[in-house]
């Protein structure tokens, strides 16, 4: 599985997966986001799971939740989620 961070000009966040997603290679792909000062208020944020299939069980996606909740920077911001099944996307949610 491999997660893909890239920034577009305007200061878009894409993230592209491609095989099984699990929380390990999630949240460092988190900080790594986080930490990137041109994801800044407003944050925009797309999810390009096209290649990539869920593979979080329940209590890692409240582990994952919990994470995002405490390390969040402040500020606004907007995610999309572009799935190729309705299962990737509702995870993704």
């Amino acid at each position: 599985m491999a997660l893909d961070l890239q920034f577009d000009p305007q200061a878009v966040a894409r993230v592209t997966a491609t095989g099984r997603i699990n929380l390990e290679e999630m949240i460092p792909l988190v900080e790594k986001l986080y930490s990137d000062p041109r994801y800044h208020s407003p944050r925009r944020l797309l999810w390009d799971m096209l290649g990539g299939r869920a593979g979080l069980e329940a209590n890692d996606v409240q582990a994952l939740k919990e994470y995002v909740k405490n390390h969040r920077p402040a500020g606004r911001g907007r995610i999309a989620i572009v799935a190729e099944d309705d299962y990737s996307f509702g995870m993704g949610r």
